[in-house]
């Protein structure tokens, strides 16, 4: 991955002259190993950025496929057999299409972000219990506080010293089948991909939200955007983390979540643009 990564810089830097400084800065700063994510405000840069990217790369014989966008009209001049294979032969407008985006599920048709869950959820040891915790892919945290619940399950099977094998307890079962049958609500939660489609930004803040309790500590990352008229707040990312089986206080726990906030801020300062 590393060579691969290498080799892409030194593209954008041998043959990138003769492209926009859009299409460079996309090379240089948005692939993830082998996954290309770009977002632009409207159809005609999309196409533009998807030719300008597909001719650089091929200069250093990179072949961009698997293309897939919010937008179908987009994807008329990329040839059908680069095209992701849901999308081959397939109408956006009357068919909901669901890709994954670096293991996130996106629903390509309303362009929100959705969740899957795993179909075997059934738990009566530690290292089941564990397994099932792993199949709930929430890299940006957005259902943190449904995932804590079971992760609190967890720490009281560790609280137990139960060994990865045992059974459970009658009680913790019950927890779990609890929480099992509230997991398929999951797929349910859908958030908008788009931060900031209804206005044309004028201003931009961060607000973070954190606070701690005996059983976990967290923080909620919110964007603000201020219109000539209109301000609308999006959800970027949340973090929820587990109270230490050794307890706190709750005054050191809710300064160990203002400590996650101002991660957190440093970090989406970064990565958002």
């Amino acid at each position: 991955p590393s060579c691969c990564a290498i080799a892409l810089q030194r593209t954008a830097l041998d043959f990138g002259a003769e492209y926009a400084e859009l299409t460079k800065s996309y090379v240089k700063d948005a692939f993830y190993v082998d996954d290309l994510l770009a977002s632009v405000s409207d159809v005609q840069t999309a196409t533009t950025l998807a030719q300008q990217l597909r001719d650089l790369l091929s200069k250093a014989g990179f072949n961009l496929t698997k293309w897939v966008s919010s937008h179908p009209e987009t994807l008329k001049n990329i040839p059908e057999e680069h095209l992701s294979k849901k999308l081959k032969n397939l109408d956006l407008d009357a068919t909901s299409v669901v890709e994954r985006a670096l293991g996130v599920m996106w629903d390509i048709q309303h362009d929100q972000l959705t969740y899957n869950v795993a179909n075997d959820t059934k738990a009566s040891t530690k290292r089941e219990v564990l397994s099932v915790l792993s199949s709930v892919y929430d890299p940006l945290g957005l259902i943190s506080p449904f995932v804590l619940r079971a992760k609190l399950i967890f720490q009281d099977l560790c609280r137990q010293r139960l060994g990865w094998d045992d059974p459970m307890s009658s009680q913790s079962i019950h927890q779990w089948n609890v929480w099992v049958q509230e997991l398929q609500q999951v797929k349910n939660v859908k958030i908008p991909r788009c931060f900031s489609s209804d206005i044309v930004p004028l201003e931009y803040q961060l607000h973070h939200f954190a606070d701690g309790s005996t059983k976990g500590y967290g923080v909620t990352s919110y964007i603000l955007m201020r219109g000539s008229d209109l301000s609308v707040s999006r959800i970027i990312m949340a973090k929820a983390r587990l109270a230490p089986i050794k307890t706190a206080t709750i005054p050191r726990l809710e300064l160990m979540a203002a400590t996650l906030a101002a991660k957190q801020d440093e970090l989406l300062k970064r990565e958002l643009n």
